[in-house]
């Protein structure tokens, strides 16, 4: 309706301009006249194509890693699909894609039109998520799929999906329309006047429609939620509640790993190594994480239990509900189908079953993802062997014993002063000084600082919502001013805590490295890991003000003449103090840490050069993308050293001894899987 309204306001406006023009140019034919009427006419036009342009636009859903399957090709897959076609009570899909992610979706190419004529849709299946699923978990996750056509808020909420996307392409998008409009304004004249008057209106129509689309926006997620929950209840009504349960619940876990492998794979596809099997290599990375997670892996699943989910010693204090998400948590869809009990045969053989040939179809997908990613490049044959020794390889780079409790984790340690700590002696022995009480006062710590700057976003209106939960209860924006009071004050007694739990480590380390005589080493350790602390500190701080830029930077899709140049000039500051981070670095130390070759000559490059790539007189896109990407570069290596350096600490601290507590301890640290 506000959309209409506002079609209807510019058809009028249209129709007034145009007998306005006219009669203008009939009353007193002259040069001025035909000017100026043929500007009030253009005004009106303008305006009305402008409201109405989109509405046209076909919004294709295309992605070149889909591969079409016939049913010739997997009948027992199509029968399958038929079959939860009938329990769900709709319609067989168009056609059925593959594609390597793990998801599962139905989609149709839609426009203004599809609101009033049937549009067939397509189905969507992301082998990742097969590779994860038994044959009733996918049939559960498929069940979902379908369940929201089965709904009658989908037709509404088409509508208002459909006019969410004219009114963002309104908002956001400048085409060749605004170009032509511009480039009038810029002619001057008369006809320029009424040009410029256009865009002036059309910049003000697209505020008004901003705000519009953000109050339809927020409603419609909320919409959104309301569909998951239906939806879900129909899955639990085909599939049972145990079978969807622990669908979601792999999904989330199977994505997780999914990246993991895909970020794997890239790196070694820098070395010209290519996998013919990516979901082979998904089993592993799925395996891998899961008894890094200390979970129970049964015929290469991960069995994910309540205890897996509570995932973090202390949770947030700060509770925000999300207006603008699509999808409900985990933990809200769980609680949802819990309203229900539904027992349903589960079947629990691999989902790969239901297809023909599934190696096959395996490796074809991997290849069109290797041919999409990496069109020019030739590769040799990843074997299963190499991909996981290279995964163990990664994971275990940085990865710090289990004996400590996660005492090192997450956080920076606490700039201490070794020479006055070296002549002090505890009685605490290891147990004591890595207790799991001490890991989850530390972990407290962290948490609240996080917490404290949600508080700070939520007074400053950066988070917009009127009411948050603290501690389980209930809080207006304005009280957030006296909990960040309170908050603060914690947070200094703990931070006390914790610069205790730390000195008393480094004292205990000390007196263990006395005893071996390497006193000295261990010192040298923690001075080389303050001293990176402090070089990703500042790369930290200088991550956050390009982040903040670059904010700014897309927060408009066209920017004025000055506005220009202050990019370019703020640009180009921010690049100086790049270079002047770069100077005092040890840049032989960071490139060591830079495993791309072609990464490390360009970091050389940059740093040995005296050129900068932005300009002071104008903003240079490409110099913008350069810039970035060193950063980027810099931030890696850092991370990189700073994992390693930490690593190195804790691995000679735990070489010290050889006996703890009455445990024989090696002299090489045991393996971590």
């Amino acid at each position: 309706m506000f959309y209409i309204i506002l079609v209807v306001l510019a058809g009028g406006i249209m129709f007034l301009s145009v007998w306005a023009g006219i009669s203008l140019i009939t009353a007193k034919p002259s040069f001025i006249t035909l000017a100026a009427g043929a500007g009030i006419i253009v005004f009106g036009l303008m305006l009305f194509i402008f409201l109405f342009k989109f509405i046209f636009s076909k919004n294709r859903n295309d992605n070149p890693l889909r591969i079409e399957v016939k049913e010739s090709e997997h009948p027992e897959l199509f029968a399958f699909i038929r079959n939860l076609n009938n329990d769900t009570k709709t319609k067989f899909p168009k056609k059925i894609f593959l594609s390597p992610e793990v998801n599962a979706m139905v989609f149709y190419n839609s426009s203004f039109w599809s609101l009033f004529f049937p549009v067939k849709k397509n189905l969507e299946i992301g082998l990742g998520l097969v590779n994860t699923l038994s044959i009733s978990e996918l049939k559960a996750a498929l069940a979902h799929e379908f369940g929201h056509f089965s709904q009658r808020s989908m037709k509404i909420g088409s509508y208002i999906y459909t006019v969410n996307r004219v009114i963002y392409n309104l908002v956001y998008d400048y085409d060749n329309w605004d170009n032509a409009l511009h480039g009038w304004a810029q002619t001057g004249g008369v006809f320029g006047f009424f040009a410029g008057i256009t865009f002036w209106l059309v910049e003000r129509v697209r505020g008004l429609l901003k705000i519009a689309y953000n109050l339809i926006n927020i409603n419609y997620m909320k919409l959104s939620r309301e569909m998951e929950y239906h939806a879900d209840l129909m899955a639990v009504s085909v599939s049972g509640n145990k079978s969807f349960r622990d669908a979601l619940r792999k999904l989330e876990f199977s994505a997780f790993s999914y990246n993991y492998t895909t970020t794997y794979l890239n790196s070694l596809a820098s070395e010209s190594k290519a996998s013919s099997d990516i979901y082979s290599n998904h089993s592993y990375t799925t395996s891998f994480l899961a008894i890094q997670n200390k979970m129970t892996v049964k015929d290469g699943f991960p069995i994910i239990t309540d205890k897996n989910l509570e995932n973090s010693i202390v949770k947030s204090r700060v509770n925000i509900k999300d207006q603008w998400a699509s999808h409900p948590t985990l933990k809200e869809r769980e609680n949802n189908i819990s309203q229900v009990n539904i027992e349903a045969e589960v079947n629990e053989r691999s989902a790969w079953e239901i297809f023909t040939d599934a190696d096959s179809i395996k490796k074809d997908v991997t290849q069109n993802l290797y041919r999409v990613g990496f069109p020019d490049i030739e590769f040799t044959d990843l074997n299963q062997e190499e991909y996981q020794n290279f995964v163990q390889h990664e994971i275990n780079k940085y990865k710090i014993s289990e004996d400590y409790n996660g005492f090192y984790e997450g956080r920076y340690l606490s700039q201490l002063n070794i020479e006055a700590l070296i002549a002090l002696t505890t009685t605490q022995s290891f147990d004591e000084v890595y207790s799991m009480e001490t890991v989850e006062s530390i972990k407290r710590l962290e948490s609240n600082k996080i917490d404290l700057e949600i508080l700070k976003q939520i007074v400053l209106k950066q988070i917009p919502t009127k009411y948050f939960e603290f501690d389980n209860k209930k809080y207006k924006r304005k009280e957030a001013n006296s909990l960040i009071i309170s908050l603060k004050k914690e947070i200094e007694e703990e931070e006390v805590f914790v610069i205790n739990a730390d000195k008393n480590a480094f004292i205990y380390n000390y007196q263990r490295a006395l005893h071996a005589n390497k006193q000295k080493e261990l010192e040298q350790l923690y001075y080389n890991y303050f001293n990176v602390t402090g070089i990703i500190k500042s790369i930290d701080k200088l991550n956050s003000n390009f982040e903040n830029f670059t904010k700014k930077l897309y927060s408009q899709t066209r920017w004025t003449d000055d506005g220009i140049k202050q990019l370019a000039a703020e640009l180009s500051s921010f690049e100086k103090q790049f270079k002047d981070f770069l100077k005092v670095q040890d840049i032989e130390k960071l490139l060591l840490n830079i495993n791309s070759e072609e990464n490390r000559e360009l970091l050389k490059s940059y740093n040995s050069s005296v050129n900068y790539h932005s300009k002071i007189s104008f903003f240079d896109e490409q110099a913008f993308l350069s810039i970035s990407n060193l950063i980027n570069i810099t931030s890696q290596a850092i991370g990189a050293w700073y994992g390693s350096s930490l690593k190195k600490l804790t691995d000679f601290q735990l070489n010290l001894y050889t006996h703890r507590e009455g445990n024989l301890k090696g002299d090489s640290i045991p393996q971590q899987l």
